[in-house]
């Protein structure tokens, strides 16, 4: 039996499933366990309903009010931390609870609300296996890196500067590749 791998993602599109499905068959091949949860049911009622509210914008209004909605949690100071310090706060007894049940040899989080919380939560001393953030982002890096997370895996080796400055100048950052669907490995025909 290989080493135990805990995937957190969220149904949020498949920007954070599809990583974490390729991830989990990409550990089974090589003897691994791995388990995909879901880190927004894990982390409560709360973090469900807020987070099935804000992903459901289908409309120039809705847009609107996700960009606006993003700019305050990621860009501006004061409301970044305040939303950093209430996703912690209310999430933090379900994730970590979720992880203490299952009991892997390291957590991967393809989720930044959840690589938020278990950063913090690792950075403490409260989660006491690594952390890895799987990045398949290239922008608005702020939630996806965590000073508390162990190794930062970026699909753009482009955003490393930028994980670096959220995580700090010594973090480990790897530009992976198998986060994303096989099609786009290749270049399309011209």
């Amino acid at each position: 039996m290989g080493p135990r791998a805990l995937i957190v993602s969220a149904p949020i599109g498949e920007g954070h499933d599809l990583p974490a499905r390729l991830l989990a068959g990409a550990l089974l091949e090589r003897g691994a366990e791995a388990e995909v949860i879901d880190g927004v049911a894990a982390a409560g009622p709360l973090a469900e309903r807020v987070t099935a509210g804000a992903s459901n914008f289908d409309s120039p209004l809705g847009d609107l009010a996700f960009d606006v909605g993003h700019r305050l949690i990621s860009e501006w100071r004061p409301t970044r931390r305040a939303c950093a310090w209430v996703i912690r706060a209310a999430c933090r007894r379900g994730l970590l609870d979720a992880v203490t049940r299952r009991r892997p040899d390291v957590v991967v989080s393809t989720y930044p609300g959840s690589t938020e919380v278990l950063g913090d939560l690792r950075a403490r001393g409260r989660l006491g296996v690594p952390l890895v953030s799987a990045i398949t982002d290239l922008a608005s890096l702020r939630f996806w890196a965590h000073r508390g997370v162990d190794e930062h895996l970026v699909v753009h080796p482009e955003s490393e500067a930028e994980v670096r400055a959220v995580a700090g100048p010594r973090t480990a950052v790897t530009a992976v590749h198998g986060l994303s669907a096989p099609g786009f490995r290749r270049p399309l025909p011209p």
